[in-house]
């Protein structure tokens, strides 16, 4: 975190990519055409379980996700395109989220699986997974990453291993992987993948 104090003006800078980007759900198959992604909706599935939702809510959600972003109007499996929303007065965007916020409206979200999910989600102007800066990573945040494999790196675990991080962080990934409690994980490619020591989104704030 940057903080730049003055007489009348403070902004605050914080990692902006901390957090699972909703709109990894799908990839650009083609120039403006978005369509669904196996990894990241198993990636969505897997966050709304550990979040604490049950299964199925979870399943409707995920597979509701992809459909409230993907470019078509045909429902994948257990999902939701124009027919589950013209009696509330909405169609699916088809298009990527804007606000994280937009998933309060997903066909099978609820008040109670949204304040779950909340702390976890963001909406990133990018149709891929967005990996997360291990260094800035906040140990309560650990979810985020676990859920791109949750077998090989279980949220307690990541959380123990990002409380006792470097002062001044790791200077490389391989510096991170090396650790004897990653060992299985790190054989995991996808999983890796998802981790950086680089910020690519930041938030800012200003009073």
């Amino acid at each position: 975190m940057v903080s730049v104090s003055a007489d009348t003006i403070e902004i605050t800078l914080t990692d902006g990519g901390n957090c699972f980007n909703l709109n990894g759900v799908v990839q650009e198959s083609a120039p403006g055409v978005l369509t669904a992604s196996k990894e990241g909706h198993a990636a969505l599935l897997n966050l709304l379980n550990l979040s604490g939702i049950g299964a199925r809510q979870a399943e409707t959600i995920a597979a509701g996700v992809a459909d409230w972003v993907d470019s078509d109007t045909a429902p994948m499996p257990g999902g939701a395109e124009d027919g589950a929303y013209r009696d509330k007065g909405m169609l699916p965007p088809n298009t990527l989220v804007a606000d994280a916020a937009e998933l309060r409206t997903v066909n099978g979200m609820d008040a109670a699986a949204w304040t779950k999910v909340r702390p976890w989600v963001c909406a990133l102007p990018i149709a891929a997974p967005v990996p997360v800066n291990i260094n800035t990573l906040p140990p309560e945040q650990a979810i985020v990453l676990s859920a791109f494999a949750p077998s090989d790196l279980p949220p307690p675990m990541l959380r123990s291993i990002l409380a006792k991080r470097p002062p001044g962080g790791y200077g490389s990934l391989v510096r991170f992987w090396e650790q004897p409690e990653l060992a299985k994980a790190k054989g995991n490619a996808p999983l890796v993948a998802q981790t950086s020591v680089n910020s690519r989104f930041f938030r800012m704030t200003a009073e």
